[in-house]
């Protein structure tokens, strides 16, 4: 991701975790986050929600309520709230309830 001596910002790993949810790839989307992390970059509630989605997707349950919790905890019961919605939704689209 160094092409060209740019380097990524979090926007840009959050951007990518996105793509990757949208076209089925979660585990890329989760790859990306952990090069995020590993780069040293901070998680966003933009990140969470994307890791929240990726790990729906993957049906990890646990994994889901980890990243909430580290979600509400970071930023708050809006962030929270935003999150259970996510969470939901992506539940629904795949026929599954929680």
């Amino acid at each position: 991701m160094n092409a060209n001596n740019t380097k990524p910002v979090t926007r840009t790993y959050n951007t990518l975790m996105i793509a990757c949810n949208t076209s089925g790839q979660w585990q890329k989307a989760l790859d990306v986050y952990s090069e995020m992390v590993r780069m040293g970059h901070a998680p966003n509630t933009t990140t969470y929600n994307a890791l929240i989605s990726a790990h729906s997707k993957a049906g990890r349950l646990e994994k889901v309520r980890a990243a909430a919790v580290a979600s509400a905890a970071a930023f708050g019961a809006e962030a929270a709230l935003k999150t259970a919605v996510l969470v939901a939704f992506d539940m629904c689209q795949q026929a599954r309830v929680i």
